[in-house]
């Protein structure tokens, strides 16, 4: 069985912190694992390129060149990482079937759109059952233990002691940018702060 992976996501990086665990999970499986790289910087970095027996360096490809090294290759399963990130170019990719079947992973955590995408791979906590199937155009696959897999970078740095501890408050912290929320999202937030005596939030603000 031929995997297909097409991701911007081969570099470290969040997506890499996701996609690492379940590539390394596949070795001794009997599968042969293929990369569609669109990150326009170059070869995946860390370990993540020993698992593919082959990376194609795709990104700046047209459509059309893109679907023929996928079918060249013979892929049975291509698995889209990225969905619409902005890098990806998926929405072009999805105009035609470039493997027999397709998967969308939970690491973009919405629906392609697409008729071209026949699974989404979810759980039932991220999607309880009869309850959120109609969002998307894809069937949604549940894995039993879970859907979202993480390994932390390796420079991490031990988990240190909680500083409400010593500063005798809890502070959240959001690191999103304020155009992805909404006001029930700040609705809600505003409800756990007052549930917390003495609590802030701290927030990132990456927008311009």
């Amino acid at each position: 069985l031929r995997i297909g992976y097409i991701s911007d996501g081969f570099r470290e990086g969040a997506t890499f912190c996701f996609l690492a665990p379940i590539l390394a999970n596949h070795s001794g499986s009997g599968m042969e694992l293929f990369g569609y790289n669109l990150d326009p910087t170059g070869n995946p970095q860390g370990a993540i390129g020993k698992w593919f027996a082959a990376c194609r360096h795709v990104a700046g490809w047209s459509e059309a060149e893109i679907r023929r090294q996928i079918r060249g290759d013979r892929i049975d399963v291509l698995v889209h990482v990225d969905s619409h990130m902005p890098s990806h170019r998926n929405p072009m990719v999805y105009r035609s079937r470039s493997a027999p079947v397709a998967v969308s992973l939970t690491i973009y955590p919405g629906t392609s759109g697409s008729s071209v995408v026949d699974y989404f791979l979810t759980d039932s906590w991220c999607d309880p059952p009869g309850e959120t199937d109609h969002l998307y155009t894809e069937q949604l696959w549940r894995l039993p233990s879970g859907a979202w897999y993480y390994r932390p970078p390796d420079v991490t740095p031990e988990v240190g002691e909680l500083p409400a501890l010593s500063r005798g408050s809890c502070r959240f912290v959001f690191l999103q940018r304020p155009a992805k929320t909404n006001p029930l999202m700040w609705d809600l937030l505003a409800s756990v702060l007052r549930e917390v005596e003495d609590s802030s939030l701290l927030m990132q603000n990456g927008d311009p």
